[in-house]
């Protein structure tokens, strides 16, 4: 016969049924189903949120009102729900025959609807609602209809049922099925690991393997599975399992036959130094086995503590079994030390609640004490009544030292009654010892055998229905399955047409788009090579750069498709940075000067590096385009270099509006845009900033972006680079001096006063055209990006100044 667990064994295992049904074990939310009236979806959620809080009354309210009205019956996913959590809101307020009701009509609402992850969902409840009752039979019968009904419909339900078998096999000392159970979900996570994917069922499993070698002797082989299942709390940061695993060890070590006080203490105290609200449960019941392992060690004063800041954490709490176990295990120690009448101040309320709550193991414990006290204090008709009472519900009559015991007592009360009764009737004496002997054995043999009498007859009677009914069951639900499994199949066929359907739509849509990119391109570039002919007149140049732009636009459509589909084998040769940014410049000219932008190229003109020149000089446009976009009217864009270990870091840099902090991380998703304004000119797919991720990392570099919203946008990337490294001209951050004039570029500057003397500030066209020949005349001073800056921002005053700069100085 397998011994008894005691109670706080169960109210542990209590705590982690709880925990596993409802924070591990719990299916994916329902979510209610598309409904004209959004209200009946909040309401619904809310009986839920009244459950959270425990605000139970506005709870059962809230949920006898919506199934009065019509229109929720029509929606059975928002009626299961709200009943699921009504069940709920009943199981914690103690009344789990309300709470079965709810449920058994949830579940048959469930089958009905061909819902067998909620038929499953509810199951559990109805199983956890007997669990709460300790008729652990009931809740097994329970768990094992989940999971047949997981095996055959829900697969990925299928491993968490198996687990809950495990447990509650456990629990009514089923260990060979216990551990059957663990076995099978564990090799079932092996073939489908994606149905545990933070490790909660995995550490069901190690935690209850481990219970099992520990009550079998097997003690290695606990120790293993307990680690395990630590390192699997570690690894996925889920402190639940490792203080469950810590409270495992600590108990392993503290067995007698694989003592280790600094291991088992060291483990206690993992759990203990705990400080949040949410483990504090955790914390509480290993302060109770922390402070007997103290008092084990004659380390009392330790013991007290931890047990008085155990009775801290369950005071004011519905743990009565915790609470009584903490009083008597501290009334021990204070017994040991002679304090007796703290320690029966301590025992006899804990008595008392076991006795109301029906707590055998606590009695049991109390009057192991209680027993103690009367006859230190030579009441031995209260002794040997309380240890009467302790020897029947320890059922060890047989025990030696039991035996002894009861000898002693009696002997003790017989001789108090013999000097009390020597004083009237003293030769009655030997008749009154034989009667009472008598008495106490017929008392003693009536009462063991009229109880283990009445046990059996329940034990039978219960069996014989709970056989009967589950088959009843089985029966009913095993005809609802099949019928439901044909159904399914129905639906399974159904989306697969449909999917089929959607697929060749996908397909059309995907060759139309790229015919017409192709279809356009042609046009656009006859567009371009005409304007391109037709001499140096503004308009015409407009004309071409707008079709470099949306020829820019199509190409990145064709181009992120093609590099999606096929790897990018980049023709690279050698090129200078400089010209590939003039280059990319050219096809932006019509947008930096729509926006009066002043573009700073920093980068120095021997820079040169590996890539494909078309790749390359379209990731410039598209970076360029998009720092203009952004920027406002008159804004900078600095162009700048730099190298890290052998790469070379290329750096565009505008003062725009910028990208929070959210957003960064999406710029680079194919048709993402952010919050734009709109100029007019920069037109956008959302292609961009695709292109040039794929164009740069085919290349083998990186690019990122570094923004802060309202203080403009940092597009970087980086390109294998295994040259000489070399200095930007000048860095953004130097600010230059106004009108800087290199010494060899004054006297043609001064060559070009006169003509640019008799312009005004606003005749940009004419500005632009003298400027253009200093370009030819390779003319480097900033003085002429000044100019052109004070001519985009029609700002007279700095127009004038720059051109005093360079007026030629009168000869005497």
């Amino acid at each position: 016969m397998k011994p008894s667990k005691p109670s706080f064994t169960r109210t542990i295992n209590s705590l982690k049924c709880l925990f596993f049904i409802v924070a591990v074990t719990l299916p994916i939310r329902l979510s209610a189903q598309s409904d004209p009236t959004e209200g009946l979806a909040a309401l619904s959620d809310s009986v839920e949120y009244y459950f959270s809080s425990r605000n139970f009354d506005r709870g059962i309210a809230l949920a006898d009102s919506l199934f009065a009205q019509k229109a929720f019956e029509k929606h059975p996913t928002l009626h299961i729900n709200t009943r699921y959590s009504l069940a709920k809101i009943y199981i914690l307020k103690g009344e789990e025959a309300k709470a079965r009701e709810i449920l058994d009509v949830a579940y048959d609402m469930a089958l009905s609807n061909d819902t067998a992850r909620l038929a499953i969902r509810v199951n559990d409840l109805r199983a956890n609602s007997y669990f709460e009752t300790s008729n652990y039979d009931s809740a097994r019968t329970y768990f094992h209809l989940s999971m047949v009904l997981a095996d055959s419909l829900v697969p990925r339900d299928y491993p968490r049922t198996l687990a809950n078998m495990g447990f509650i096999n456990g629990l009514v000392g089923d260990e060979e099925q216990e551990m059957g159970y663990y076995i099978k979900m564990l090799e079932e996570l092996e073939i489908n690991p994606e149905y545990d994917g933070r490790g909660s069922l995995r550490a069901m499993a190690y935690g209850g393997l481990g219970d099992y070698y520990s009550r079998t002797g097997e003690y290695e082989k606990a120790k293993q599975q307990y680690e395990a299942k630590l390192k699997l709390g570690r690894d996925t940061d889920r402190p639940a399992m490792i203080y469950e695993a810590s409270y495992g060890l600590g108990n392993l070590y503290a067995k007698s036959d694989y003592y280790d006080f600094e291991k088992s203490e060291a483990n206690y105290l993992r759990v203990t130094q705990d400080t949040t609200e949410r483990y504090k449960y955790y914390k509480g019941r290993t302060l109770i086995v922390l402070g007997k392992l103290y008092e084990q060690a004659d380390k009392d004063a330790q013991a007290l503590k931890a047990l008085d800041e155990a009775l801290t954490f369950f005071n004011g709490s519905s743990s009565v079994d915790y609470i009584a176990r903490i009083q008597i295990e501290t009334a021990k120690i204070h017994f040991k030390n002679k304090r007796y009448s703290v320690a029966e101040n301590l025992v006899r309320p804990a008595l008392a609640e076991a006795l109301e709550n029906r707590l055998a193991y606590r009695e049991r414990d109390a009057l192991g004490v209680l027993y103690k006290l009367d006859s230190t204090k030579g009441d031995y008709r209260a002794s040997l009544r309380h240890y009467q009472r302790y020897r029947n519900i320890e059922d060890s009559l047989q025990s030696k030292d039991a035996k002894e015991r009861l000898q002693e007592l009696q002997v003790k009360y017989e001789t108090e009654q013999t000097e009390k009764q020597n004083l009237l009737l003293k030769g009655d004496l030997n008749l009154k010892e034989a009667e009472l002997k008598q008495k106490t054995i017929l008392q003693i043999v009536f009462i063991v055998v009229s109880g283990l009498m009445l046990i059996i007859v329940l034990l039978v009677y219960r069996s014989y229905r709970r056989k009967q009914q589950l088959n009843h069951e089985l029966a009913s639900k095993n005809e609802i399955i099949s019928e439901q499994k044909d159904e399914l199949q129905f639906k399974t066929d159904k989306l697969q047409i449909i999917n089929s359907q959607l697929k060749s739509l996908f397909d059309f849509r995907k060759d139309l788009t790229r015919m017409i990119a192709h279809d356009m391109k042609n046009p656009l570039n006859s567009i371009i090579g005409i304007s391109s002919s037709m001499g140096q007149d503004e308009r015409v140049s407009n004309i071409s750069k707008s079709g470099h732009q949306l020829l820019n636009l199509i190409t990145n459509m064709l181009e992120v498709e093609k590099m999606e589909e096929v790897k990018i084998d980049p023709q690279k040769e050698l090129l200078f940075v400089d010209e590939l940014m003039k280059e990319a410049r050219e096809q932006v000219e019509l947008l930096v000067a729509a926006k009066s932008i002043l573009l700073q190229n920093f980068l120095p003109k021997e820079l040169a590096i590996e890539a494909d020149r078309q790749l390359m000089v379209r990731v410039l446009v598209n970076l360029l385009t998009n720092a203009i976009k952004y920027s406002g009217n008159g804004g900078a864009i600095k162009i700048y270099h730099g190298h890290e270990e052998n790469k070379v870091v290329i750096t565009i840099e505008d003062e725009g509006v910028g990208i929070s902090k959210e957003r960064v991380p999406f710029i680079f998703d194919k048709f993402w845009q952010a919050n734009q304004r709109q100029s007019g000119l920069a037109t956008s797919n959302g292609l961009g900033l695709t292109y040039c991720k794929l164009a740069v990392e085919a290349h083998g570099g990186t690019i990122e972006a570094q923004s802060v919203l309202g203080e403009g946008t940092k597009m970087v990337f980086a390109l294998p680079y295994e040259g000489q490294k070399i200095n930007s001209k000048q860095r953004p951050e130097e600010h230059q001096e106004l009108g800087f004039i290199l010494n060899e570029d004054f006297e043609i500057l001064q060559n070009y006063w006169e003509a640019l003397s008799t312009l005004k500030v606003y005749e940009v066209s004419a500005v632009k055209r003298i400027l253009k020949q200093l370009d030819a005349e390779g003319i480097k001073s900033t003085w002429k990006d000044e100019l052109l800056k004070a001519v985009y921002q029609a700002d007279e005053a700095m127009f004038d100044e720059l051109l005093n700069l360079i007026k030629p100085i009168a000869k005497e």
